[in-house]
Parts: C-alpha cells; structure tokens; sequence
C-alpha cells in the first residue's frame, strides 16, 4: 500500500490489522509520506498472515503506548533501510514472526539496528540479521546490542540456524539482564599433517624435512608447509583454518632415502572433513622405505690367447733358451 499519509484511530481503543500485505509506516506527530504512512492513535498493530511491517520511524508514542504483534510466523517487522538506527514500540512487542535487522557484523562497537521496547516482550522472533559489510571480528564485552527491553523480557529472540558467520567468526544470539547482543568467536579450527616412515626390519631411521600442501575448501585455502620427521616419525605446525572446511594434503619432493634404500609410493589420506568448531583435524602420511638390490659383481675375464700368438710366444722363449746354451758353450 502506497500513498496513505495517514491512518488515524481516534479515541477508545482500536486495533489496526496488517493483514497479508506490506506497509511501510511510523508514528508521528506530523505526516511524512515520503517515509509511509503515520498510524496514530492505535492501541494494538497486529501483523496478520504473512503481512509486514516495514517500520521507518518509532511506533505509538510516549502518550499512546500500544502492542505491536506478529500473529503468525511469516509475520514481519521489518526495520532493514540500508543505514543503522535505533526504532522505539512504545509499549509492548508480542510475536511469534520474524524481525529483520542491519547490522555491521564486526566487533562490540559495530553499528547496528537496535529495536527498543519500552514495555515487556512474549512469544518467540526469529531475528533475521543483513550484515552491511562486516568483516567479521571477535566481540568482547557484552557484544553487539540488538533488541533492548525496558519491561518484562519474557519473549526470546533466536537467529535462524542458530548462529551467523562472518570471515572467520561465528555470531549467537545472548540474552543479558533484559537486552539481546551478538557475540562472537572465532569460526575456525587447525588441521595438522603428521607423517610415519615405515620400512624392512633391519632399515635405518629416517629423519629429515618432508615439504607438503594443505588444500581445503568451503572457503578455499592452500597453504605450504613442512613436516619435521625424527627417528621416522614428526608432525606440522598446526594450521588454522575455517571451521566446517573439508581438507586434503599432498607432499612434496622427497629428500634422499637411507643409504641402500628407495621411496615407495606415499599412502595419502583422503580429502577429510569438516574441521570441528575449535577442534583439530589430523592429516596422516605414510612412506615406505624400499631396500634397494645391489647389483652382483661380475668377475673379469682372463684374455685368452689365439693360436698364432701362442705360436709367436713360443719362439721368442726358444730363441732365449738357446742364447742361453750359446752363452754356456762360450764359457
């Protein structure tokens, strides 16, 4: 509904049905049509059917207090401008449908919609949070405030899923004392790589650096590393990474085996996930050592002579036997 300035109630008490249909409105002393139509004068909004009420401004006032209801659970109160601000219900907030809220989902100093109610709340609201381009950070304190309840804080306010995440931070939904505020932790959890060498009985140990990467995905992430290995055995530095991501590990080349001994073929683990919330993955690799066959010597032949050389060979020792008997003669 469009171009309405102003639905008045009058006196006694009146109810105003926003029933399967959108309206954007406010409460104000003065219309303003550029920001929807002024309900004055209500006692109870009730918001019926898959209605919505996109509220631009504060709702009844400090003389005409009144109850502000979500009657079913496609029923929305809708305060998402694009831009942070606190509305005020002056009087009570009764629901069981669904507000919606901008939000810089950042740290406790983030901006924020704040819905602000000066009387006592019931029933159960989904509160749908559209992040205006927070990075995500850690919260400390009591956290983002959200909805504010001077009255009786009877109602409860729940995020859909139950949380919202933001780089690496998960945001939940708090009750402190009578108000509501994000908080955050960190969303992540470490994966390690850890590797055993394996081989013959009788292999010697093997220790040395063994490079590796980690790929994951849901966000994505590749990362370098290097394991460790002492007396065929070592592991990484942990490495953090999104909580729920799903991870796989490749090493690279390996450094030179024990003497006598090969590298057979690496046992990987499969792509592993998710990495629990604050928890740690392990990624585990085998090698095996492989001893190598040493070669038998192969003895050298003796040169044989042929018939002609053995004929050659034994003339020259005739002719030195008889320059022997010559030289004995002589004597």
């Amino acid at each position: 509904m469009t171009q309405v300035p102003l639905f008045d109630g009058g006196a006694g008490t009146d109810q105003f049905n926003i029933d399967g249909i959108s309206l954007r409105a406010f409460t104000a002393s003065a219309n303003n049509p550029s920001l929807g139509a002024n309900l004055t004068l209500w006692e109870t909004v009730d918001v019926q059917n898959g209605g919505a009420l996109r509220l631009t401004g504060d709702l009844f006032d400090t003389a005409n207090t009144g109850i502000l209801k979500l009657s079913n659970a496609a029923s929305t109160l809708d305060l998402q401008e694009g831009t942070t601000a606190t509305t005020t219900i002056h009087g009570d907030f009764d629901s069981v449908g669904v507000a919606k809220v901008d939000t810089v989902l950042g740290d406790s100093s983030s901006a924020s919609d704040v819905l602000h109610i000066t009387g006592g709340t019931a029933g159960s609201t989904v509160l749908q949070v559209n992040n205006l381009g927070g990075t995500g950070a850690l919260t400390t304190g009591n956290g983002i405030l959200v909805a504010q309840v001077d009255g009786s804080s009877s109602g409860t306010f729940a995020l859909p899923g139950g949380a919202l995440i933001a780089g690496q931070f998960l945001y939940s939904l708090q009750k402190i004392g009578n108000n509501w505020y994000l908080q955050s932790q960190a969303n992540t959890g470490t994966v390690q790589v850890s590797k055993t060498v394996v081989g013959p009985e009788g292999a010697p140990a093997f220790s040395g650096s063994i490079p590796f990467t980690l790929t994951c995905v849901s966000p994505d992430l590749s990362q370098q590393g290097s394991i460790a290995v002492v007396n065929n055995a070592g592991a990484a530095d942990p490495i953090t990474v999104t909580a729920g991501s799903t991870c796989s590990v490749a090493e690279g080349a390996l450094p030179a085996a024990p003497s006598g001994y090969g590298w057979g073929a690496a046992t990987l683990p499969a792509a592993t996930g998710p990495v629990p919330l604050g928890g740690n993955l392990t990624l585990a690799i085998t090698n095996t050592l492989v001893k190598q066959n040493t070669p038998t010597a192969i003895p050298t032949p003796v040169p044989s002579l042929s018939q002609w050389a053995l004929a050659l060979l034994s003339l020259v020792m005739a002719g030195f036997t008889a320059m022997g008997l010559r030289r004995s003669r002589m004597r």
